[in-house]
């Protein structure tokens, strides 16, 4: 999403970022908390920080403020994840 919010042609941007959006909030769904895999970040915080991000690129910083508007739910839903070990917790908050 991060690259697609990059284009050139904003409205390919757009169309191509909301397209990678909508499939990594579909892969994440089975994850109630972001895991680190061989030292990659996967999950709804990791996809929350590009999709942020990538708003931001795609100069809608407005979208991408909305985002925030639920954090503070988000984030003690996945805090209250008991299988989450703190080497995970830590790679959350770095990525």
């Amino acid at each position: 999403m991060t690259l697609a919010g990059r284009l050139e042609d904003k409205r390919e941007a757009a169309r191509e970022t909301d397209r990678h959006i909508e499939s990594a909030r579909n892969a994440t769904t089975a994850f109630s908390a972001d895991i680190d895999v061989h030292g990659l970040t996967i999950g709804p915080r990791n996809t929350f920080t590009h999709e942020l991000a990538t708003r931001v690129d795609l100069g809608k910083p407005r979208d991408a403020l909305r985002l925030t508007d639920n954090l503070d739910v988000d984030l003690e839903r996945s805090a209250a994840h008991p299988h989450r070990s703190d080497t995970d917790q830590r790679g959350s908050r770095a990525a």
